[in-house]
């Protein structure tokens, strides 16, 4: 959690998009049983409407990357936000205990305007699932 934190004051600060720009802290949880541990359970989204330039953080971020990443705001209407970015190379464990490389994870945040409502999926490519989470953002600027 004070790593989370400490990400959000280390996007506001060092690596600002524009005087304008917003953050949401969004709390997520798996929308069903599959869905656990595929979509870290806080994600952290600095971005500027008016430049279309997006960061984003979240755990598993921060594990392969040590930083924020550059995210797309891929949906900007009166209703929300969707923002979208890749997380490559993760290593992971099956279920018949073999370790596999992942090499990119798709993940898509949607927070609607007004109630901060959000859902998050990732879809990892060339695998047939999409893992899900909903929850609420909460903006810190």
């Amino acid at each position: 959690m004070s790593k989370i934190f400490a990400a959000v004051l280390a996007m506001s600060t060092l690596v600002p998009l524009s005087a304008q720009a917003t953050v949401y802290e969004c709390k997520l949880a798996a929308s069903g049983a599959s869905d656990a541990g595929w979509i870290p359970p806080e994600t952290i989204v600095e971005f500027d409407p008016n430049s279309n330039k997006a960061k984003v953080y979240d755990g598993l971020i921060d594990e392969i990357y040590g930083k924020p990443i550059e995210a797309k705001i891929a949906v900007n209407n009166n209703k929300r936000y969707t923002f979208t970015w890749n997380v490559r190379n993760v290593p992971i464990t099956t279920t018949e205990s073999r370790q596999m490389l992942v090499k990119n994870m798709v993940y898509r945040l949607t927070v609607t305007k007004g109630t901060l409502l959000a859902t998050e999926t990732m879809k990892p490519i060339r695998f047939t699932n999409t893992f899900r989470a909903k929850g609420k953002c909460v903006q810190k600027k």
